[in-house]
């Protein structure tokens, strides 16, 4: 069971984790993307805003920078490196050699220096330009307005029929003076890429031409791989230590499970002693609390259920001895009246001892079926309207005769209230008699057994009063274990020399159950007990 639940455990965390994981990484990707597109956006925009600004300074500067010193002009073959031209596409070269123009003819040589300047002047932007994306790192593209000629910054060619669709677009909207972003260059390139658009500007303000600078998408997010990678070694990371942290806490769990475990295992073995002992505040704790009761009661199950059969193996022991004295004096009696052993005037003597057991037998028997009547559900009792005060001296006047035989004197207090209740009034009767014989048993020879019978309170139209009867001996009194068992069948102290078979104070007690009358019964040892029975007002018993 303890592996289950650990590799449940650590499944649950790990799914957790990863589900936990995999959407903050995707957020996190998808946020940091964003705004690592966008930054490599206005950077692209930067660095075209720089390469514009320098395209326009060079175009205009008079410098002579050569930036094909080492290489032969592919337009001049032949011929002497070309002095730097000012203008764009063969504007400042209109101007010309002297030498040229004077042995060739004025016109003639104007148009050959004009073509001259043109190869020259595309020739040092080329070369210009392939300086620039060396700087910048990027594909540059520089279209001419006019001629639509596609100056690029590396030697790879590019056609109008490779460009992409929207390129018309794009480029009417560079030339209309609008800064354009687009990312449709990717099939041209192979990857996917990011392009601004840009105009540059003559002398006069007017645009000339356009700048496309392309970058690739892969090199702009290069960081993203970094992200990647340190986002999955977290999550291995992590893995290990949820892992780890879920042995550790599984154990934690687990140990409590593992003590229920153990004390529900001793209880099925019949260990009704175990207890979890468990310390917690959760719904373990209170599991193991819930446990902790059950095992309580089923350990004082066990114990009354060790008592019940001692005292049953005990009644039983007694009852075969009580069962046995009577028949066995019966049998004697008949067998020497019968042999004639007997002399004439100790016939009715025999006769009275016959009379004795006889009755006692008829007693056990009728004690153990109105024990048998009253645990069934289904018998009813003779319920009527009776008055308790004729009840309580119907007993005390049934138990003088016991009690005047063992020199045992019986006072009797009533007060001036009558109480009216609705039971049995034979089984009432019954009741009081068995406590009360109990009392005189258990009360020496020369001492009083008092009876108070009274209302808790004046009875009035609207309250009805709980009606008392308190019954006191001066007899050696009961211990605390013996007032716990003292309504459980078969039982018997064995104390004062008594005869009792231990029936009569259960047959009262559940006859008092059956009328949802109270007893009380409170007892020292040496001070004698004192058995109080209330009464209450209940509308199903009360007799208005």
């Amino acid at each position: 069971m303890s592996r289950s639940i650990t590799r449940r455990l650590i499944a649950y965390f790990v799914v957790v984790l990863l589900i936990f994981a995999l959407l903050t990484a995707g957020i996190y990707i998808l946020i940091f993307r964003r705004a690592v597109m966008s930054e490599a956006r206005e950077n692209l925009f930067d660095r075209g805003d720089r390469i514009a600004h320098l395209l326009v300074n060079w175009s205009f500067d008079d410098s002579d920078i050569d930036f094909c010193s080492d290489e032969t002009d592919p337009a001049t073959a032949g011929e002497s490196s070309l002095e730097p031209s000012r203008g764009r596409w063969g504007e400042g070269a209109g101007k010309g050699n002297a030498s040229a123009s004077q042995g060739q003819g004025q016109g003639q040589g104007q148009g050959k220096q004009e073509r001259r300047g043109v190869r020259e002047y595309r020739f040092r932007t080329d070369r210009f330009l392939t300086w620039l994306s060396q700087i910048e790192a990027g594909e540059l593209w520089l279209i001419d307005k006019e001629t639509e000629t596609v100056l690029t910054a590396t030697d790879k060619s590019v056609s109008t029929s490779e460009l992409p669709e929207s390129i018309d677009t794009l480029l009417a909207r560079v030339l209309a003076g609008e800064s354009v972003y687009s990312e449709d260059f990717g099939t041209l390139f192979g990857t996917p890429s990011m392009t601004v658009g840009l105009p540059i500007r003559d002398e006069q303000g007017e645009i000339d031409s356009a700048l496309f600078l392309h970058t690739s998408v892969e090199e702009a997010t290069s960081g993203l791989t970094a992200a990647w990678q340190g986002l999955l070694l977290s999550l291995v990371i992590a893995l290990i230590i949820v892992v780890l942290l879920a042995i550790l806490l599984s154990r934690h769990f687990i140990d409590p499970l593992k003590r229920l475990q153990r004390t529900t295992a001793k209880l099925a073995d019949g260990d009704y002693r175990a207890r979890t002992n468990l310390d917690m505040q959760d719904e373990i704790g209170q599991l193991g609390d819930e446990i902790d009761m059950l095992a309580e009661r089923l350990e004082e199950a066990e114990s009354e259920r060790h008592f019940t059969d001692a005292s049953r193996r005990k009644f039983l022991s007694e009852i075969s001895h009580e069962l046995r004295t009577p028949v066995t004096v019966i049998r004697g009696s008949l067998e020497a009246l019968r042999d004639g052993i007997v002399k004439e005037d100790d016939v009715r003597e025999y006769y009275a001892t016959m009379s004795d057991s006889a009755a006692s037998l008829d007693r056990l028997i009728s004690d153990l079926l109105e024990l048998t009547r009253l645990d069934n559900p289904e018998f009813t009792l003779d319920m009527e309207k009776v008055n308790l005060q004729d009840v309580v001296e119907d007993a005390v006047r049934q138990i003088r005769q016991i009690a005047s035989q063992k020199g045992v004197k019986i006072e009797f207090n009533v007060s001036d209230e009558h109480d009216e209740f609705y039971g049995d009034y034979g089984r009432l009767r019954q009741m009081l008699v068995n406590i009360l014989n109990n009392a005189v048993k258990f009360t020496p020879s020369g001492s009083r057994v008092f009876v108070d019978y009274r209302l808790k309170g004046a009875a009035y139209a609207s309250q009805r009063a709980d009606a008392v009867i308190s019954i006191r001996d001066e007899g050696i009194g009961m211990s605390e274990e013996t007032i716990h068992h003292l309504f459980d069948r078969f039982y018997t102290t064995g104390k004062a020399g008594t005869d009792s078979t231990g029936l009569g104070l259960s047959i009262a007690k559940g006859i008092a159950d059956r009328h949802t009358v109270e007893i009380d019964v409170v007892s020292r040892e040496g001070e004698g007990s004192t058995f109080t029975l209330t009464f209450p007002p209940d509308d199903r018993h009360r007799v208005t």
